[in-house]
This record gives structure tokens, sequence and C-alpha cells, in this order.
């Protein structure tokens, strides 16, 4: 089951607010929510902190 969620994402030392497809709490896929849509298709497994829906 994936979880849709949104919030903070830790990423080359800083933090930037993101939509995360998780499979594995807390770490996932990422889908920055703040990039273009051609970018969606990067996918990382980078730490991430938030709060789940």
């Amino acid at each position: 089951m994936i979880v849709k969620v949104i919030g903070w994402e830790i990423y080359n030392g800083a933090a930037h607010v993101c939509q995360v497809y998780s499979f594995t709490p807390p770490y996932g896929v990422i889908y920055y929510a703040h990039s273009s849509d051609d970018f969606l298709n990067y996918l990382s497994t980078h730490f991430f902190v938030g709060q789940y829906d």
C-alpha cells in the first residue's frame, strides 16, 4: 500500500516541502511538488520527516 505524505524532505542538508509516496516509512520515493512535471520522474530514497495523511 502506498502512503501519500506531504511534509519536509531532507535533501543535500536542506529541508524542502515535497510530496512523498512512501513505501517504507519514514523512507520512500520522493515526488517533488515544487518542481516541473518532467522532474516528477526523478526517484529517490532520501530521509523524510513529516506527517502521514
